[in-house]
């Protein structure tokens, strides 16, 4: 298989970070162990031209649309899509106190909760994907091509990271203002971050392959 092409992307040293983030789908959280390989494929920030892009090999599946996918559902995904699909296969659900709490956009959230105490691991329910209508395609992909599509989810992951920041640092948001937020940029576009999804029954999708 080729490998996936490189592109320029946050060349800056590398800070080493090996935190989880606790509870980072609300339910019971299961932390399979993970180790990711480096996908340098830009999301959101970048120029690269489409066919610096390529297929999964051997399909017509597109690393970035998957990419395109997962950007939208972390920015997307609220309380109330998982409430109402646990509703629909019958799962017991807890009442939400008030109905502004199922409007939570949630992996900002974690993401914002990262950035604050540094960690770079973010714990993905696999069931929010089928939660959440535009990315059941997405699910479908993860299961049948992890190896290809969870490193994209990685980079996904790090894109975003740091266009929360900006946004961030754009709106004055405490801790992100001069030189504080300068600093705080530098440092998640020097680490690593990982993807690591569960709730399905193979463990650890990381090590599959599609006849996995």
């Amino acid at each position: 298989m080729d490998s996936p092409i490189r592109a320029p992307v946050y060349r800056r040293p590398n800070g080493n970070n090996n935190g989880d983030v606790p509870n980072s789908d609300g339910t019971n959280l299961a932390l399979p162990q993970s180790s990711a390989a480096d996908l340098s494929i830009p999301g959101e920030v970048s120029d690269a031209s489409p066919e610096s892009y390529r297929a999964i090999w051997g399909t017509n599946v597109s690393l970035l649309e998957s990419m395109s996918l997962f950007t939208d559902f972390l920015r997307g995904f609220k309380t109330k899509y998982r409430i109402n699909w646990d509703r629909e296969q019958g799962i017991p659900t807890r009442p939400l106190s008030k109905p502004e709490e199922g409007e939570e956009t949630l992996y900002l959230t974690y993401l914002r909760r990262m950035r604050k105490t540094g960690q770079t691991n973010l714990n993905l329910d696999s069931n929010n994907l089928l939660a959440y209508p535009p990315s059941r395609k997405l699910h479908s992909q993860l299961l049948k091509y992890p190896q290809e599509i969870i490193p994209a989810m990685d980079q996904v992951l790090k894109d975003l990271m740091l266009a929360l920041a900006e946004e961030d640092q754009e709106k004055g948001i405490e801790g992100m203002g001069g030189e504080e937020g300068v600093t705080e940029l530098d440092e998640i576009m020097g680490r690593v971050y990982k993807v690591r999804p569960y709730g399905e029954k193979a463990g650890n999708m990381r090590d599959l392959n599609p006849s996995g």
